[in-house]
Parts: C-alpha cells; structure tokens; sequence
C-alpha cells in the first residue's frame, strides 16, 4: 500500500490578519526647495565619489507650448482639371494640396498663422 502523505501545514496564521498601520500617526516631509536638494546632492556626491560625480545643471526657463491650431476640414468640389494642377504642384514643392490652398488663402489677404504653413503636416513622411 502506498504510504500517507505528510500533513499539510496549518494555514490559520496565514488567514490571521496582520496589523494595520496606522497612517495618522505618520508624518509628511516638508517640501524641500531645489537649492536644497542640490546642495544635498553635492554634499553626497563629495562624500561617496564613487557613486556620482553629478553636478546640477542649471535649470532653464521652459517657455508656454502653444497649443497645436485644430484643422477642420473642408469638401469642396473643383473641376478636375485644376485638381489635377494641385496634385501635380504638390508633387514638384514636395508639400500638400492644402499647403498649396493656404497660401492662395493668404495671398489673397487671409490671415493665416505662420506656424500652420507648414508643408507638409502628415506624420509619416519625413
């Protein structure tokens, strides 16, 4: 006959709960301002050279994004020839058919923002 199989071990400690910690009690660090944490970065840095040789760079202005200008688009319905006139401009300027059309636009007195004429706005082509 085959022997028992050796007794498992109990898991009521497992299912016993563990202490909870008592978030209260704990203590948020102050803020420290950038000064201070770089001065403590160099303080560890010439005391462990081994582990850094970080200097702080110095911290330049970020200047405000621009949000990028949102493109409605536009059907319209041009005879073929001139479509064609814009297919093939487009190709010689390596730009878009709506490059093309927004600086007919501004050519003819339309304020058009510098930035959103750009040649070519597709994302894969580079």
């Amino acid at each position: 006959m085959a022997d028992k199989p050796a007794a498992l071990p109990s898991i009521d400690d497992d299912l016993a709960g563990r202490p909870r910690l008592r978030l209260p009690q704990v203590t948020p660090r102050s803020v420290m301002e950038d000064e201070t944490i770089n001065a403590n970065t160099a303080d560890l840095a010439r005391s462990w050279p081994a582990v850094s040789t970080h200097q702080p760079a110095a911290v330049k202005a970020v200047e405000p994004v621009k949000p990028e200008t949102v493109f409605d688009s536009v059907r319209l319905n041009i005879p073929a020839y001139l479509n064609k006139q814009l297919s093939r401009d487009a190709v010689e300027k390596d730009c878009t058919k709506t490059h093309l059309i927004l600086q007919a636009l501004a050519q003819a007195g339309y304020e058009i923002d510098p930035a959103d004429m750009a040649p070519d706005r597709r994302g894969g082509k580079k």
